[in-house]
């Protein structure tokens, strides 16, 4: 196992981040969506996604939920570079179901 050298929490952050941004640009690219199209799923900006993929952004559990979903992939695979396979997909009314549940607990809906 290669050891890496981190100068501080915000470069482990930092890295991190960027290899999650990876991995969703890759599958997004790989699945045929777009930015735009990933971003309407995620009621966030084109621009948002864009620093997602980038590293410069985080995500939240919720989006993180739906990407996995709208990606066909884990969220193992996301956070962690493991890929299982899997074939999933989400219909309009499991998105909605998500949103349902979400503001059931008081959150903003994706």
């Amino acid at each position: 196992m290669q050891q890496i050298s981190y100068n501080s929490v915000e470069d482990i952050t930092d890295d991190i981040r960027k290899q999650i941004g990876w991995r969703i640009q890759e599958k997004r690219i790989e699945k045929g969506i777009t930015a735009v199209d990933l971003s309407t799923y995620l009621n966030i900006t084109a621009n948002q996604v864009s620093r997602i993929e980038r590293g410069c952004a985080g995500i939240d559990i919720y989006k993180l939920i739906v990407i996995c979903k709208i990606l066909g992939v884990s969220a193992d695979y996301i956070l962690f570079g493991e890929m299982k396979e899997e074939n999933i997909t989400i219909s309009k009314e499991q998105f909605e179901a998500i949103n349902g549940l979400i503001s059931m607990f008081g959150k903003e809906k994706l």
